[in-house]
This record gives C-alpha cells, structure tokens and sequence, in this order.
C-alpha cells in the first residue's frame, strides 16, 4: 500500500461492538461515535487527519508509544491511537507510520 492511506474499519470490528452492545445497556454504539472522533481518517506523506477533521502534520510528533495491539501518536495535547487491529490493511498502517516516523 502507499499514501494516502484511508483508514477504514474492518467488519469484524462492528460484529464485536455488536455483541458487546447488549452488555453495556446498548450505550456503546452511542458513546463510540465521541471516541471515534479521535482515530486518524486519512494518513498521507505530510500528516494525518483526524475523523473530527484536525489536521497534524507529522512533524508535530512528539511520542510513539507502542502497545501489543495499538500504537498511540503523541502531538503535544493531543494522543491519535492506531487501533491496527481493528482497520483494513492495519498492520502495514502502522509499519509505514513508523518507518514515516523513524521509529
């Protein structure tokens, strides 16, 4: 894959927000669309763009931290998670955000 990258969830996402939907009183699929607003929609050669429509250039990256199913972007304030395991094509999203990076 090359950039620009749209970030698009996989199926199996919905299915799993689906099923934990009926334990949480079905408040989650209402609560996520606020935390959504927070995940990257397009990552490209100069930023990313977040799905509140924020624009980060990548040079305002201060922090990578790397977690086993996620990897959190620290600009300043603001924390972007790559939720990897949860969009199409995740794995290679984040191994070309961290070579874009130099981690």
């Amino acid at each position: 894959m090359q950039p620009p990258f749209e970030i698009k969830f996989k199926a199996t996402y919905f299915v799993v927000i689906g099923l934990l939907s009926p334990l949480t009183l079905f408040i989650l699929p209402f609560v996520l669309p606020f935390e959504w607003r927070k995940w990257p929609r397009l990552l490209d050669g100069d930023g990313l763009t977040l799905r509140n429509g924020t624009r980060i250039p990548w040079s305002a990256c201060t922090n990578v931290v790397t977690w086993p199913n996620r990897t959190e972007l620290v600009f300043g304030a603001t924390t972007v998670p790559l939720y990897t395991r949860w969009f199409v094509g995740g794995e290679e999203i984040r191994q070309w955000v961290r070579q874009r990076l130099g981690v």
